[in-house]
């Protein structure tokens, strides 16, 4: 309503641009890290112990965590990428914890997400079978059930970021007493 009672419309004009009008400057560059580094990055991710052993008991894995003890077991002699891919899921283990029937299929998620952020092939991931558990729940229950991966996404990534950031900061730091 104006002052003198007459009806009015009122226009809120604002300049907007279609998706189809920016263009990105530069593609993002895509680390790629040498294994040795890598391998030091995630294991230093680890909040717990990490300890190197000749192998692991009861498991043809190259990597496993114990909850009881809070340490990391790496078995010596490990294949690069197979080592990577359970590393990442025993940090992953490490970071949600042991609580529900998913455990497995989470650890699994948050171990392609960090292989892929870090330009490990992950091209023998298959997530073609969803868990049942997840079939019949609801968008909300879907959201509530996979934010721990998430979390523990985030927490391995910052942790491991962190340290990239060390070891380029020390080479540089290095590099100039040259």
């Amino acid at each position: 309503m104006r002052e003198d009672g007459s009806v009015g419309i009122n226009y809120n004009v604002k300049k907007v641009y279609d998706i189809t009008e920016v263009n990105l400057r530069q593609k993002t560059r895509q680390m790629r890290y040498d294994d040795k580094i890598l391998l030091r990055v995630l294991l230093n991710s680890s909040s717990s112990k990490v300890k190197i052993v000749d192998n692991i008991p009861n498991t043809d894995k190259g990597a496993k965590y114990d909850f009881n003890e809070d340490t990391l077991y790496i078995a010596r002699g490990a294949e690069s990428p197979k080592i990577f891919y359970e590393v990442t899921e025993e940090l992953a283990k490490q970071e949600i914890g042991e609580n529900s029937s998913l455990d497995n299929f989470k650890n699994y998620c948050v171990s392609y997400m960090l292989c892929k952020k870090y330009n490990i092939d992950v091209s023998n991931y298959n997530f073609s079978e969803i868990p049942e558990q997840l079939r019949n729940l609801e968008a909300r229950e879907i959201r509530e059930e996979l934010e721990p991966l998430r979390n523990a996404m985030e927490s391995i990534n910052s942790r491991m970021s962190d340290y990239i950031q060390k070891l380029t900061r020390d080479s540089k730091s290095r590099d100039k007493e040259r």
